[in-house]
């Protein structure tokens, strides 16, 4: 575990180089969203065995939409609503491919695995988010990057172990 967290550190800090008050910013929110998931494996176990992991996720993607709906109501205008089909198209696809069977599917894996070995398979979403910035987007990609995916992946190919 001290690897894959190390090589994640090692990636984040790098970015903490640029010393800009955006840059601060984003590191402390991804590791904040990255320990609330993490509170999420772990402490969903329970309530998935207890209602089955498609009651259970039904359960936390309603409960989900409806923070969002009332953070949506309290920070926007409901003309903001008013969009293109072809964003409502991209907006259903991300929704559908990116949140909803990832969603099911993690809290399957939870269920028939525990909530250990998914949260170690978990810690490898950093390093393809960097691969896809860096084809998709032209991110700038160092040493540094390099060295931090490496670690992770070493950590996670002894975890498995």
């Amino acid at each position: 575990m001290v690897l894959t967290y190390s090589g994640v550190l090692v990636l984040y800090a790098h970015e903490t180089l640029a010393n800009t008050e955006n840059t601060h910013l984003g590191v402390i929110l991804v590791m904040g969203a990255a320990t609330t998931f993490s509170c999420y494996v772990v402490f969903s176990k329970r309530y998935i065995n207890h209602f089955g992991s498609r009651l259970f996720t039904s359960i936390a993607m309603l409960a989900s939409t409806v923070f969002v709906l009332i953070h949506f109501s309290l920070t926007h205008e409901i003309n903001d609503l008013f969009i293109n089909n072809a964003a409502w198209l991209y907006a259903f696809l991300l929704a559908i491919f990116s949140t909803l069977i990832p969603s099911f599917m993690i809290n399957e894996a939870i269920a028939r695995v525990g909530a250990a070995k998914t949260s170690i398979v978990g810690t490898i979403g950093p390093v393809f988010t960097i691969l896809m910035a860096v084809i998709i987007l032209g991110e700038p990609f160092g040493w540094f990057h390099l060295g931090g995916m490496l670690l992770v992946m070493f950590g996670v190919s002894f975890l498995k172990k």
